[in-house]
């Protein structure tokens, strides 16, 4: 099989779990695949998985208008995780506890899981 990859260019903000000009495995996932949608190995060999859906229009679960599922998964368990799947609305998993989420937009929710991947990795969660 051939495996493919991707090369990190900013790692802003995120400089624990990127590095810039390092390759990064990609995973194949032809579910996600159709989608436009990638899993990736970090440098500790966790996997990064974002799935980002925009929907024809918002929902009563769902007033943004999107569907998210955003993990960080460490030698097979989830560690940090945001979605609003099964009219469950806005939360996050951390460390196995469920919190609610304030969803302000795609972009706070990236960097609001990246910062909770920093602070992992810091021993900070």
């Amino acid at each position: 099989m051939r495996k493919h990859f991707m090369i990190c260019v900013d790692n802003r903000g995120y400089e624990s779990s990127l590095e810039i000009r390092k390759l990064y495995e990609m995973l194949t996932d032809r579910a996600a695949e159709k989608h436009h949608q990638i899993r990736v190995i970090d440098e500790s060999g966790s996997t990064v998985e974002i799935n980002l859906w925009k929907l024809p229009k918002p929902t009563e679960d769902k007033p943004h208008g999107y569907k998210y599922s955003l993990v960080y998964i460490v030698e097979n368990e989830r560690i940090i995780g945001y979605d609003n799947a099964e009219s469950k609305g806005d939360h996050a998993h951390i460390r196995g506890t469920v919190k609610p989420y304030k969803f302000i937009d795609i972009w706070k929710l990236i960097q609001d899981f990246y910062k909770d991947i920093e602070k992992f990795k810091r021993g900070e969660l």
